[in-house]
């Protein structure tokens, strides 16, 4: 079981359009952070607040290569979202037709 703690920054970073937009961009390959485009005008300050709570949440990781700094998704981290996500779908999928079926009976008699 994953400990929700961890869940917590994960999900809050992945709450705010642009920082989704950030990780889409991040999916098909590793960008500097300077070609990242948000999706609505901001100053760089505002984009490196979002690339900070990106790092905060492990979503990315950021390696300075030489002047620059390179982004790139850390896929692992999505998978333990998607992994929780995932678990608590079956779980209420389970309750919730063993109830339905509970419903159905109660119906019939």
């Amino acid at each position: 079981m994953v400990n929700n703690y961890h869940l917590d920054p994960i999900f809050h970073a992945l709450a705010d359009p642009s920082r989704r937009a950030f990780l889409e961009q991040l999916r098909e390959s590793s960008l500097r952070v300077s070609d990242l485009k948000p999706v609505v005008t901001m100053s760089k300050a505002a984009v490196s607040k979002h690339i900070r709570v990106l790092l905060d949440a492990n979503l990315i990781r950021v390696e300075k290569k030489g002047r620059e700094k390179l982004c790139t998704l850390n896929v692992a981290t999505l998978r333990t979202a998607q992994d929780w996500v995932t678990t608590t779908t079956e779980f209420w999928t389970e309750r919730l037709d063993a109830l339905d079926q509970y419903l159905q009976g109660e119906n019939n008699e």
